[in-house]
């Protein structure tokens, strides 16, 4: 995804759950630009159908100082965590 603002291509910060912070998504993305740090906010409501969510693990990320959804298999893009290194993620 490019930035609005100058056209440079986003960096992905990670997914959070919508229903801590922004009440009625389910998740939310955020998106920053290297060139002219814009941030861009991606706000996502599941259809309600399980085969459109993508599976993903949750932690308290140090870096972000925040509960992080991370994508199955990935790790965390802030801190680095990965789900099988971690004792208390769901």
């Amino acid at each position: 995804m490019k930035c609005w603002h100058c056209n440079t291509e986003l960096i992905w910060g990670g997914d959070h759950d919508g229903s801590v912070a922004h009440e009625g998504y389910d998740i939310i993305t955020n998106l920053s630009c290297p060139n002219c740090n814009t941030t861009v906010y991606v706000e996502h409501i599941f259809s309600g159908n399980d085969e459109d969510e993508p599976e993903m693990w949750e932690h308290y990320c140090e870096e972000e100082e925040t509960e992080m959804a991370v994508g199955k298999g990935e790790p965390c893009n802030w801190c680095g965590k990965k789900e099988e290194d971690c004792e208390s993620c769901s």
